[in-house]
């Protein structure tokens, strides 16, 4: 995990998959292409910048490029003035059809650095504790 942004030609060296620009050849007419670095792109606009990314290896080489990916995104305030937790935006997707694109809130733990991902109950149940703790 990096203490910086990376940058496109950093995210290349990666995950090369990031910049595929069209779906594996299988993939039937109705699939939806959705290009990944244009989505990485469009959330840094939004001050979300990557701090990670990786992809899975490949059994069939001709699925090269195509496989499934992850990018992890922080705010730049996180960078500035890390606390013990930073949320953290994770973008999934693949251009196999092996995983559907998704983006996902996690919490990064700098204590154990395990780069833990909460689901959504999860956020539910701590902002529900959170609340009762501030009533008493």
């Amino acid at each position: 995990m990096t203490t910086q942004p990376l940058s496109n030609q950093e995210l290349g060296k990666l995950a090369p998959s990031l910049f595929t620009t069209e779906p594996y050849y299988e993939a039937s007419d109705k699939y939806h292409f959705i290009s990944t670095i244009s989505v990485v792109d469009e959330i840094r606009s939004y001050g979300w910048y990557p701090v990670s990314a990786s992809e899975s290896s490949v059994r069939d080489e001709a699925k090269e490029g195509f496989q499934q990916h992850c990018v992890r995104f922080r705010q730049l305030d996180d960078f500035l003035n890390p606390g013990q937790n930073v949320l953290e935006l994770l973008l999934f997707n693949s251009h196999d059809r092996s995983k559907k694109f998704s983006i996902s809130a996690g919490i990064y733990r700098f204590v154990c650095a395990n780069g833990l991902v909460v689901a959504d109950s999860v956020f539910e149940s701590y902002d529900k504790k959170a609340k009762d703790h501030l009533r008493t």
